[in-house]
């Protein structure tokens, strides 16, 4: 038997395609009007993105949706696999090249260097035609060797009156996020030319997933019945690539005459889709994780430690992303896999913390992170030197030629004015610049301080703090950043640090304060990196 399901790859053929139907029309909608308009693809890690953009950017589709399809030329580019902004510009350039017709004799279109104003030149000869460029993988840009500038080419090549050219991102992140990290405000032109409501892949609807159960089976000669669409529902939930997964799954043990196992295959598939469920985990916010596992367990969102407009939009998020679905008044998560998948490894977590180790061992005292009043004291005189240093900090603009020392020299003063025990100057070379206070029992905290850069430059500098820690030692981060924009970069840190390397979980959060249990590198230990974000 030739598999009908498409499990893994993604769907190129339409024929293959199912569902989508309301997303499919918003896209269209955008694209085709008086003036073609950038828009964002939003969606968790195996929604189905690749797939729906090969599919709206098939000439089939395009034909049915657009009455002049020949019009518009679609160009797609995997942003994972560029490394810098000259890698997208080379390889945009040479599609684009590959979408026009040969060059008159005497004419070069092979720069030496592939970049902004070099894709701009050849964006003048598409006069007339519509590029849409489709940048999957979009979320690379907060793990390449990308910067704001990078963003702000972007909306500049798109401001160009002589062509139209419009962006489709794909990603998880969501623009103003992604921007955020790799330092772009929040007030950018650069968000401008996004129409602002962006496109979810969220789950699909039940005439859709019946379809994508029944059809492909129906191929290979098998009737799939109620009974049938309703196993392969419960378990997968209504994202289609878990939805084919389970169905590949019931249809070789349909045509084998026998019911899957459901034990069976709760086991073999919550394994298979572990490393999917936990990249998921990784990139939910902390209210988003909560008000996942109480819904899983059937309790009320009410209760949540949250205000009620954080446990609002964490819900609406999660149902964006098809993790959870709402009927009424009625929130459930959206498939028994998951379901199976978060006992699993929230029981894993409270094992962990309740002293089990990697190997199943009691953890030993050099896995405690330092603490007691005087170190609490000490980060207490730390946030209040901070609050002095905040306003000239903001308004110096940060770093300049002197790379920050006039910064931390200004800190310093401050903090031995709340006295702060520091180090002798002689000793800050070593730390990289950075200061060394000690508590009262001499247990020795790393200071660093900045103006805040974007997500980046976050991970970029707690990684330098992180890898001169050792036992016993702490670190904190001071960022100042405009009073206006301190709740964003909040929430920027605690979106970007759980991908921090060793990180292994959040002690404690409070207005402008995130404590941060980290391990140390090639150190069976903790240590404890502290994010103050002081408000003058």
């Amino acid at each position: 038997m030739t598999m009908p399901y498409v499990v893994g790859p993604p769907v190129r053929l339409p024929t293959d395609f199912f569902g989508r139907a309301r997303q499919t029309r918003q896209f269209y909608e955008t694209l085709a009007g008086a003036q073609t308009q950038c828009v964002s693809v939003l969606g968790l890690r195996r929604a189905g993105k690749t797939s729906f953009m090969q599919y709206v950017a098939h000439p089939e589709v395009m034909a049915a949706y657009l009455p002049d399809a020949a019009r518009y030329t679609m160009i797609y580019v995997d942003v994972s696999a560029c490394r810098t902004a000259a890698d997208f510009y080379g390889r945009l350039y040479h599609k684009l090249i590959g979408g026009l017709s040969p060059a008159p004799a005497g004419v070069a279109r092979s720069p030496r260097t592939a970049d902004a104003y070099a894709v701009e030149s050849l964006l003048y000869e598409y006069r007339g035609r519509r590029v849409v460029l489709f940048l999957d993988e979009f979320d690379q840009l907060r793990t390449a060797n990308f910067g704001d500038e990078f963003m702000t080419e972007l909306r500049a090549l798109a401001g160009v009156w002589d062509y139209e050219l419009a962006y489709v991102t794909a990603s998880y992140w969501d623009l103003y996020r992604l921007g955020n990290f790799v330092g772009l405000p929040p007030t950018s032109p650069f968000y401008n030319i996004f129409f602002p409501t962006p496109i979810y892949l969220s789950g699909l609807s039940p005439a859709e997933l019946e379809e994508l159960v029944r059809v492909p089976a129906r191929r290979v000669g098998v009737a799939a019945t109620d009974e049938d669409v309703a196993f392969v529902r419960h378990h997968a939930g209504t994202l289609p690539f878990f939805v084919q997964a389970v169905a590949a799954i019931w249809l070789n043990h349909k045509l084998q005459g026998r019911r899957p196992d459901e034990r069976e295959v709760t086991q073999r598939l919550v394994s298979e889709m572990w490393p999917y469920y936990e990249q998921w985990w990784r990139t939910f916010s902390d209210v988003e994780r909560d008000t996942l596992v109480a819904v899983a367990q059937e309790k009320p969102v009410e209760r949540l430690p949250y205000s009620g407009p954080e446990v609002a939009a964490a819900v609406e998020r999660l149902r964006n992303y098809g993790v959870i679905s709402q009927t009424g008044n009625r929130l459930w998560a959206d498939s028994a896999l998951l379901t199976h998948w978060l006992q699993e490894f929230t029981g894993r977590t409270r094992r962990a913390a309740n002293g089990a180790g990697s190997h199943g061992r009691p953890e030993t005292p050099n896995d405690q992170v330092p603490a007691g009043p005087d170190v609490e004291q000490l980060l207490a005189r730390i946030a209040a030197a901070g609050r002095r240093v905040a306003p000239a900090a903001v308004a110096a603009g940060g770093p300049t030629v002197d790379g920050g020392a006039a910064m931390r020299h200004t800190l310093a003063a401050a903090l031995r004015a709340e006295s702060v025990d520091l180090a002798e100057d002689d000793v800050l070379p070593a730390t990289g610049g950075d200061l060394l206070a000690y508590a009262d029992d001499r247990s020795a905290i790393l200071i660093g301080c900045d103006v805040w850069r974007g997500q980046k430059e976050l991970l970029r500098q707690a990684q330098r703090m992180i890898e001169q820690l050792v036992p016993g030692m702490g670190a904190v981060l001071i960022y100042f950043a405009d009073p206006a924009q301190v709740a964003l970069v909040a929430q920027a840190v605690m979106q970007a640090m759980p991908h921090q390397a060793g990180f292994v979980g959040l002690k404690a959060r409070s207005p402008g304060r995130l404590d941060c249990r980290i391990r140390l590198p090639g150190a069976a230990a903790e240590a404890g990196l502290t994010i103050l974000l002081p408000a003058g």
